[in-house]
């Protein structure tokens, strides 16, 4: 018969690597606003024109660079 004392290190690791691998923090991105954009996707590879449209697209964490402009 199996000591009961004996697996609890074992589930103790594998708890814990569970609750690190499902709580694992979103990367945190720049969403980009420049004159020369357009308010489709996520601003992210190519600038959205409106930073209200940006803010839109932003998750907390993330970072909205607005470029110079008139």
């Amino acid at each position: 018969m199996t000591d009961r004392r004996s697996r609890r290190p074992l589930a103790a690791t594998l708890l814990v690597t569970a609750v690190l691998m499902g709580a694992a923090p979103a990367r945190a991105a720049t969403r980009n606003v420049s004159t020369l954009g357009s308010d489709t996707g996520d601003c992210t590879v190519l600038p959205c024109a409106t930073i209200q449209y940006a803010i839109g697209q932003a998750a907390p964490g993330d970072t909205v660079s607005v470029a110079a402009g008139t």
